[in-house]
């Protein structure tokens, strides 16, 4: 009987170590399945153009107002600007060229946003001492627009993958469709100015 209770009690450990390793296993799968998924902002299929661009609201950091793309997008064409934000100055000087060169977008039909994941009180304060008083900036905070809009994978080109956005431009059409997308990625994060009018110009032929 004794014989009997230690093979029992031998059993009995041997199936927990077996219920751990499978635990571990199945962990370690669901670390790797998310890692993948965060590298590639979420996932592993880019945007493009010719799909639907996600819809979104997001704080804009001029007087607590928010920015819907629907409802901007019925008006006119939509310049998604997505970049790292207050980490970059690049990105930074991006933003303070578009909005001084503003009414050429503006004659285009576009309305300009730039999306960073800085909060809102600390894009505002930068916007303010440096004069920003056309382009609207945008806070995602959650990363939330950036997973959906794919801009945080290695395919993007972005330093941090699954942390920080690419320096990536996303032209919206009236009718919601992504018309054109291009992410210059770590190589060049500054375009010049007239080098990117060009790009849009192109896109809406």
């Amino acid at each position: 009987m004794a014989k009997h209770r230690k093979s029992l009690r031998k059993q009995g450990h041997g199936t927990r170590n077996a219920i751990a390793v499978i635990a571990l296993f199945a962990a370690a799968v669901g670390s790797i399945a998310y890692l993948v998924a965060v590298g590639t902002g979420g996932s592993s299929v880019m945007l493009q153009a010719g799909q639907e661009a996600p819809e979104f609201e997001l704080a804009s950091v001029a007087n607590g107002t928010t920015f819907n793309l629907a409802n901007f997008a019925n008006k006119s064409d939509v310049l998604l600007f997505f970049n790292e934000g207050l980490s970059c100055s690049p990105c930074l000087q991006q933003m303070v060229d578009i909005d001084k060169d503003y009414s050429t977008f503006r004659q285009m039909g576009l309305t300009v946003v730039s999306i960073t994941t800085d909060s809102p009180s600390s894009l505002g304060t930068w916007a303010h001492n440096n004069g920003i008083s056309n382009m609207m900036i945008l806070s995602d905070s959650s990363l939330k627009v950036d997973t959906a809009y794919t801009t945080m994978g290695a395919g993007s080109g972005s330093m941090h993958p699954g942390m920080t956005p690419a320096h990536t431009f996303i032209l919206v059409g009236k009718d919601g469709k992504i018309l054109w997308r291009e992410d210059y990625g770590t190589t060049t994060m500054y375009v010049p100015m007239d080098q990117l009018i060009q790009a849009v110009k192109s896109a809406l032929g």
